[in-house]
């Protein structure tokens, strides 16, 4: 796996985020806050304690919007990488360029309880440890 974590005196957002290819296969399961009945599984390409990115490939975008929220459920990955979230988060940008495979949504995580915060950094961790090796 493939990740990395950038805090260097460059980066100019609050939080340090660890990256995933889409090959990393790191996916997220999220819902529509207003109707839980359909599950989105979508490609985490990084995380952060204050939001994540995903993307969904053009055929299977939902035409999400900035303001939309989402419930974040879970995050998946193939080495051995589990994680329930529960997470209200807002969609605050959309990356939808015609020659892009994928459609980026920039998620910024609401009214998150420190408990969860802390698991997030947590789990960074671990996944920052795992690419290393």
């Amino acid at each position: 796996m493939e990740v990395s974590m950038i805090s260097s005196g460059v980066e100019k957002r609050r939080f340090s985020r660890v990256f995933f290819s889409i090959k990393d296969e790191v996916l997220g399961l999220f819902t529509h806050s207003d109707s839980e009945k359909e599950m989105i599984t979508a490609n985490i390409v990084n995380l952060s304690e204050g939001g994540l990115h995903f993307v969904l490939g053009r055929n299977k975008n939902k035409k999400f919007i900035g303001g939309d929220r989402l419930v974040f459920s879970e995050i998946k990955a193939k080495k051995t990488l589990e994680f329930v979230a529960d997470i209200e988060v807002e969609i605050k940008w959309v990356l939808d360029d015609q020659y892009l495979k994928h459609v980026g949504f920039g998620c910024e995580f609401v009214n998150i309880p420190d408990a969860k915060r802390k698991e997030i950094v947590q789990l960074m961790n671990r996944l920052f440890q795992v690419g290393k090796e």
